[in-house]
């Protein structure tokens, strides 16, 4: 589509308009430049103060303010953020190369490859704005009742034009335990969005820190202390189990009696529980019989806590149990924590 179309008088324009939270479209249909100013502004009308229009025109998402809606020059406007959205797309390599870079650190991340995402990528990269978030859920908690929200956070560099991700923030709500537990990590690879769940769910995950000591980084198994006061930027400190705490992940998977298919299927196991997910094992019981059951890694204890499929522990060393009593209970209850974040 070139940029005359909107000074023509012909119903050139493909247009959809939607309004928050509205299943049908407002608007949807072939429109000349004149009455898409009317529809605008009678969609503008409907929207509260920070609510905002969805319009597609021709197949280019846009995005207008209720006070955009209000302004006289609004076709003007709407003609501006079209020529930049369409010039990101499709004109500038360095623009495209931001875009694209960014979706890939999105999907390393963990956060999805969604088109809706994309689209409101695209769209901030084409404003004005230096800063901006994207707001994304996850169904990937491990308990039902848990509900996962992420705030991604971009920022414009004072050096070039490109966006960064420089940070998310990940948010743990759990309405019937009264929990709202909330924790910003770095975008630098350290953390995906799966291991900030698991660590926000009370799990330690392996990942590679610094040790200033050494002057060098080094693996280390790191945990959130959810029972402890935030630090001053406003996150919970990190309890770090590092190479000379004495982790040995291989003996202590020999030691609760995991069985294997093959050495793939123990490998993968092996990455997984370091991952601090929740991990399907096989194990044998007291009578050395097999069962199957769930395995969390505890680094703390140097040991693999044991459950059955409905997530009641079971373990054969029972002074293990007794020492690894409040991880037990974090386990059983996941979002028992009492205050608020």
């Amino acid at each position: 589509m070139e940029n005359n179309v909107f000074q023509s008088k012909k119903a050139d324009l493909e247009v959809k308009i939607e309004l928050p939270n509205q299943e049908k479209p407002f608007f949807e249909k072939m429109s000349t430049p004149n009455n898409l100013v009317n529809m605008l502004q009678k969609a503008g009308q409907k929207l509260n103060p920070n609510e905002t229009l969805r319009v597609n025109l021709n197949g280019t998402s846009l995005v207008l303010t209720k006070e955009q809606t209000e302004k006289p020059e609004i076709l003007q406007n709407l003609e501006t953020e079209y020529n930049k959205v369409n010039r990101l797309k499709n004109g500038h390599p360095e623009e495209n190369r931001n875009l694209q870079d960014l979706k890939d650190q999105i999907k390393y991340l963990g956060f999805g490859e969604e088109q809706k995402v994309h689209t409101e990528l695209a769209d901030n990269l084409a404003s004005d704005k230096k800063e901006f978030i994207i707001n994304i859920s996850s169904d990937k908690a491990s308990f039902k009742n848990n509900e996962i929200n992420f705030e991604l956070k971009f920022q414009k560099s004072e050096k070039n034009e490109n966006f960064y991700l420089n940070s998310f923030l990940a948010n743990l709500k759990n309405n019937e335990k009264d929990v709202n537990l909330n924790h910003t990590f770095s975008a630098n690879g350290n953390f995906t969005a799966k291991e900030a769940i698991n660590l926000l769910e009370g799990r330690s995950v392996k990942t590679e820190i610094y040790n200033k000591h050494l002057d060098a980084k080094e693996d280390a198994f790191v945990k959130l202390q959810l029972n402890e006061e935030k630090n001053e930027k406003g996150n919970f400190k990190l309890q770090v189990f590092n190479k000379n705490y004495g982790i040995d992940i291989e003996k202590i998977i020999d030691k609760a009696k995991l069985h294997f298919d093959n050495d793939k299927h123990r490998e993968i196991t092996t990455k997984s529980l370091e991952k601090g997910n929740i991990v399907a094992v096989k194990f044998s019981d007291l009578k050395n019989n097999i069962v199957e059951g769930k395995a969390i890694l505890n680094p703390q204890y140097k040991m693999l806590n044991l459950y059955d499929n409905k997530m009641k522990r079971f373990n054969s060393n029972e002074q293990a149990f007794q020492k690894d009593n409040s991880e037990t209970n974090e386990v059983k209850n996941q979002q028992s924590h009492s205050r608020k974040i």
